[in-house]
């Protein structure tokens, strides 16, 4: 008897050592932003590793894996656009180095300058110059981006592509860029909050017509007045 008893008290504890420890497995990350963006004005976002949805500028904007495109919802006139991530990226992306340049020895640097607590994320702070084969520096942009996100990268990469953020230093935060010298809010992220959402939150909408370009869907109605147009939203 005292052998059997033996061998259940060896079994409990074989098994409560190697029971999986669910309390222990890290949550998936699940965020509601808002940010002030020079190019979609004053924005919601609610995030999570399965779903983007950002509302904005009367209009919401959706993202699903595997983040490569987005879908826009015009809210008053009820028209959708499809396109890659790309595509808007390539619009908005901050001042290239040119191939004349290029031959001329012209390199883009990236120096981290420090490290900062934006509300609960750490974030590092850093400078991106273009600098001449003279030593001539040039200032582009200044960024805060974290790692802290535990978002999956091709998220982080979809967002730095429609922020002007060089990519390959995690999720953007604040961006700032120079226009002769002198530096230019692009984005500001003013609340991080975690937050869970139902499935139902990312629901895109239904019933809407599909727009035959980008300019259509910014018009305010279907027929052509417009009180806003693409350049508007500088893309």
């Amino acid at each position: 008897m005292r052998f059997y008893f033996q061998l259940l008290l060896t079994f409990l504890l074989v098994s409560v050592l190697f029971m999986p420890d669910t309390a222990a497995a890290p949550s998936e990350p699940s965020y509601l932003i808002k940010q002030n963006s020079v190019r979609f004005g004053s924005v919601t976002a609610l995030v999570n590793s399965r779903h983007f949805r950002m509302d904005a500028m009367g209009m919401k904007l959706y993202m699903k894996p595997p983040f490569t495109s987005l879908t826009f919802y015009g809210d008053s006139n009820k028209l959708r656009y499809s396109c890659a991530v790309d595509h808007i990226g390539s619009k908005i992306t901050v001042r290239q180095i040119t191939a004349k340049e290029k031959k001329a020895g012209v390199k883009e640097v990236v120096s981290k300058l420090n490290n900062e607590k934006i509300d609960r994320f750490k974030c590092s702070h850093y400078l991106c110059e273009q600098v001449s084969k003279n030593g001539k520096r040039e200032k582009i942009a200044e960024f805060w981006t974290t790692t802290e996100s535990r978002l999956p990268k091709a998220l982080e990469l979809a967002c730095c592509k429609l922020t002007t953020c060089p990519r390959g230093y995690g999720l953007p935060i604040k961006i700032y860029t120079f226009e002769k010298g002198r530096p230019v809010q692009q984005l500001a992220t003013t609340k991080i909050e975690d937050r869970k959402f139902a499935d139902r939150a990312f629901d895109e909408p239904l019933n809407y017509k599909l727009a035959r370009d980008e300019f259509e869907l910014m018009m305010e109605d279907g027929t052509g007045s417009s009180s806003s147009s693409i350049d508007s939203m500088k893309f």
